[in-house]
């Protein structure tokens, strides 16, 4: 009997002593737990005003980029003005140049120039070339007003032509009731009065388009002179940039002066062509202008 009791007594302080030890254990696990929970949101408190310093940081970076850019656009900005306050007190102070490069194009009909005792070398050789020049435009002129009216003469021939051979295609049809017998005069007449018309025609067409390219080349010759004239006059000094455009324009309006005078030329033959073949055509279209009137009185009794 004591030996039973003294048995449950010590099952009961084993039990006691193995419930103390996993009290004591579970204890310490929930603590470990804790510890580390209160570790973890450490870390994120941490991270967070780690972050919001990084964003901060990066915020006043970006302000002091922007603040710098603003103080680089004001820079900018006043340098322009300064740089634009100079080329105006430039434009104002200087007016010869800046009033030759603003007024050089206003005004590119030839002019009549006289060369003075004092003209500089370089102010009588661009005179020269536009008083030249202005010879030249006024034979053109006057080649223009002839070709004119040899032009006229030519329409009139064309219309009659037109107006024959029309009625002489209506004859043959038999729809006119033309006299027949004066059909193959009235044929040959349109024939001869065609092909002379053709050679004086083509003649008219090579000459005016010579012409056009000679007044062309002649304007264009004029213009350059008149900017080498200019440059010229500026200054009697002038730096050698001056000096080297005076000489370009000088070139341009040499090279320009000899296509002119080459297309002159050949307007001027063609003209001779022209005039050669204008007695013949009109010749030609009086016997046309008989043979047709001649065809219209038969119809018409």
């Amino acid at each position: 009997m004591n030996l039973m009791i003294k048995v449950l007594l010590i099952s009961s302080l084993f039990s006691s002593f193995i419930s103390c030890k996993l009290y004591e254990a579970i204890d310490k696990s929930q603590q470990a737990l804790a510890n580390n929970k209160s570790l973890l949101e450490g870390n994120k408190r941490s991270s967070r005003k780690a972050r919001s310093i990084s964003y901060a940081e990066v915020g006043n970076q970006e302000q002091n980029n922007e603040n710098r850019s603003n103080k680089k656009e004001v820079k900018d900005s006043e340098k322009g003005n300064n740089s634009s306050i100079q080329k105006d007190n430039i434009v104002k102070t200087n007016p010869s140049v800046t009033s030759y490069d603003s007024e050089k194009y206003t005004n590119r009909q030839p002019q009549q120039v006289n060369i003075a005792p004092n003209d500089s070398n370089e102010s009588k050789k661009a005179k020269n070339i536009i008083q030249e020049i202005s010879t030249s435009l006024e034979e053109v002129e006057k080649i223009t007003a002839a070709l004119e009216t040899t032009r006229s003469e030519l329409n009139k021939i064309k219309s009659t032509l037109d107006d024959a051979r029309s009625y002489l295609n209506t004859a043959r049809s038999g729809t006119n009731k033309a006299d027949p017998a004066l059909l193959p005069n009235l044929d040959q007449a349109i024939s001869k009065v065609n092909s002379s018309y053709a050679s004086a025609n083509s003649n008219y067409s090579d000459a005016i388009g010579a012409l056009k390219n000679a007044k062309n080349d002649f304007e264009y010759a004029n213009r350059k002179a008149e900017d080498a004239l200019q440059e010229a006059m500026i200054n009697s000094n002038a730096v050698g940039y001056q000096h080297a455009r005076y000489y370009n324009y000088m070139s341009d309006a040499k090279d320009a002066m000899g296509r002119a005078k080459v297309s002159l030329e050949t307007t001027k033959h063609k003209q001779k062509c022209l005039n050669s073949n204008m007695p013949k055509a009109n010749a030609d279209f009086e016997e046309l202008n008989e043979a047709h009137e001649a065809a219209l009185r038969s119809t018409e009794s």
